[in-house]
């Protein structure tokens, strides 16, 4: 007897079956990538577009830093929520964590605070420390509104429900792309920065409600069936030992970002890196935040089940073909025509996007690789070692950028994918290691009974 048996999976689902239920959640990543270009085609069009989009992006680097804790409440709610008590102390989590953050961004970006950080922690030239501040204050509830639609997003995608997921996350784009078009028809426009803020924030309290609203019928059926098993006994203490890796995962995750960019700007020709590099993790989040979507349906599958094999057979043919297409993709003119016509940037600019790319073609396998080991690990309710893989991910990066910027081995932006690539091909042999140290049989059945203290 299976866990959680969903509408799409169970014991006897094969690759395609596993294929069919990642699709919608792979649509669901790539929409998220659209939400960027069409808050920053709204602020160039904005008054003051430089010192705007130069506002934005700091907003955007704080929010996401602020919001890390809560990253995987995602897989947390995959994994965990099967019946009423779990539903309750995961919603408990989600709660308490998302009023703490947002919490702390009041305090961060409302009080006298916000301007020792704009001003004297990053930095900045007063006119863009001012759009910085004034747009902050509106994302101060953007954290519980990411947490809830997160721990609502897990419990669609356990249900099998993934459709729901994806047309949640269209819905999403679309208010964010209605508020950047009210926001420009204004009589009197708003500030690109502000507008980009209050985009963002329409978008995500409206999937939040979206995911909410079509997972009524699960969370009805959940409270009407208290117990699903009787070794079902969560507790919140177990619950956090469960969490608690994950958070620290996710904001380690976060912390290379800030890494990188201070590793460009004193390496080799740090001003042409930091304008390619933005450019580049443009084109990788395209195929990226797919990828990383796979962890869930490894999460979801496993619960359930499938046989591992299939889950492997999966995450192989999607890994090869992402890195075919990124191969193909950049070896071709196609990634020149984009980054030149598409984004109109100059050929140098084009050259080391380019070069970075080439440098990026074993990433898309790489990535597949370490969402389903990181997917199988949470499914067996060792999130410790996922924390554990993380760092030695960081420490792998960090490594590597420190040497490359002392020896100066290569151009900023080819150094900084190269790091990238070494980091999750370090951290892909860590998580294997962890797996094969803990065979279970082919189906992995997992669960709240194995949280619990």
């Amino acid at each position: 007897m299976v866990r959680r048996p969903t509408r799409e999976l169970g014991v006897y689902a094969g690759s395609l079956d596993l294929l069919l239920f990642y699709l919608p959640l792979a649509a669901s990543g790539l929409l998220i990538t659209l939400q960027q270009p069409v808050v920053g085609a709204g602020i160039a069009r904005s008054r003051e577009p430089a010192v705007q989009l130069a506002a934005y992006g700091v907003v955007l680097s704080l929010i996401v830093l602020l919001e890390s804790p809560i990253q995987m409440l995602l897989q947390t709610s995959t994994a965990l929520v099967a019946d009423a008590r779990s539903f309750q102390l995961v919603s408990r989590l989600t709660l308490l964590a998302g009023l703490a953050l947002s919490g702390l961004g009041l305090a961060l970006f409302v009080t006298p605070l916000a301007v020792l950080v704009t001003d004297d922690l990053l930095g900045l030239p007063s006119q863009v420390g001012a759009a910085t501040r004034a747009a902050l204050w509106v994302m101060v509830p953007w954290p519980l509104a990411v947490a809830w639609r997160r721990f609502y997003q897990g419990v669609l995608v356990g249900a099998g429900r993934v459709g729901a997921v994806s047309w949640a996350t269209l819905c999403r784009l679309v208010a964010i792309g209605l508020t950047v078009s009210v926001g420009l028809a204004l009589a009197a426009p708003l500030p690109g920065a502000l507008l980009g803020s209050i985009s963002l924030l329409a978008g995500a309290v409206g999937e939040a409600a979206m995911v909410t609203w079509w997972a009524r019928p699960v969370v009805r059926q959940m409270l009407a069936d208290p117990l699903k098993r009787e070794d079902t006994r969560l507790t919140f203490a177990g619950l956090l030992s469960f969490y608690a890796p994950l958070a620290i995962t996710s904001v380690m995750t976060v912390l290379v970002w800030p890494i990188i960019s201070g590793a460009l700007a004193r390496g080799r020709s740090p001003v042409l890196s930091l304008a390619a590099w933005p450019i580049a993790l443009g084109v990788w989040w395209l195929f990226g935040t797919p990828l990383q979507m796979l962890q869930q349906a490894v999460i979801a599958a496993l619960t359930s089940g499938v046989a591992r094999s299939a889950v492997s057979s999966l995450t192989l043919a999607v890994g090869v073909s992402a890195s075919f297409l990124l191969a193909a993709t950049s070896l071709s003119p196609l990634l020149d025509l984009f980054v030149t016509w598409m984004i109109g940037a100059p050929p140098e600019l084009t050259k080391a996007v380019v070069a970075t790319m080439h440098a990026m073609i074993p990433l898309p396998l790489l990535a597949t690789l370490q969402a389903r080991l990181q997917g199988e690990l949470i499914a067996r309710a060792m999130t410790r070692q996922v924390r554990t893989a993380t760092a030695v991910n960081f420490a792998a990066l960090t490594l590597v950028l420190l040497a490359g910027t002392r020896w100066g081995m290569r151009e900023g932006t080819q150094l900084a994918a190269a790091s990238l690539v070494v980091a999750v091909a370090v951290e892909v042999a860590v998580l294997h290691r962890y797996v094969r140290a803990a065979p279970l049989s082919p189906e992995v059945r997992v669960g709240p009974a194995v949280v619990t203290e």
